[in-house]
């Protein structure tokens, strides 16, 4: 793994795990692969312990799951895998397109024209739909509770562990009132 050198085109990521929050500076087109990996060695050095939010921490990067905010301005509205995600894509872009040009016989379209294929753009932070500094929810999976693709647990929405606050949680309540201006005391 070698950790990204920040500079004026790298992103940060705030990847959320309950109430923790880690940020990791990622390049925008580093694969998903290499940005599990430094998650997981910022969890790992951050807590020699073993266990994260009551977890054991994986050895394997790939039971990192990633999930992407419904709407990034309001996370509170939940936040949707970018594996599943990647994967209904890359079955609606397989089929006949209105494209204007013929493949090749027995080849992809991206093949044929010398495009990378989707899984390959996808597999990225801008391809996921990732911009820097948004909020990306993680989990662990383990080995025998990850869905196949043709399981009916698949059509269940999942469940992140992400805990938005509220301002009289991050303040207080006298914290809040006192931020309004109050037109009585002059």
């Amino acid at each position: 793994m070698s950790p990204v050198t920040p500079n004026p085109r790298t992103w940060t990521l705030r990847c959320k795990n309950g109430r923790s929050t880690i940020l990791i500076e990622v390049d925008p087109l580093q694969k998903m692969q290499g940005v599990r990996a430094e998650l997981l060695h910022a969890i790992q050095e951050t807590n020699p312990s073993g266990r994260f939010n009551g977890q054991d921490i994986p050895k394997n990067p790939d039971l990192i799951k990633f999930g992407r905010a419904i709407d990034r301005n309001n996370i509170s509205l939940g936040f949707v895998s970018i594996d599943s995600e990647t994967a209904e894509s890359g079955a609606e872009t397989s089929g006949k397109g209105k494209g204007k040009g013929k493949s090749a016989v027995g080849t992809p379209a991206s093949v044929s024209k010398g495009k990378a294929s989707l899984g390959a753009i996808a597999d990225c932070p801008q391809g996921a739909g990732f911009k820097d500094r948004d909020v990306v929810a993680f989990k662990f999976v383990a080995d025998h509770t990850a869905p196949e693709a043709g399981d009916a647990v698949v059509d269940i929405v999942e469940q992140w562990d992400v805990d938005v606050p509220t301002i009289e949680e991050m303040y207080g309540e006298d914290e809040v009132q006192e931020e309004g201006i109050d037109m009585e005391e002059g």
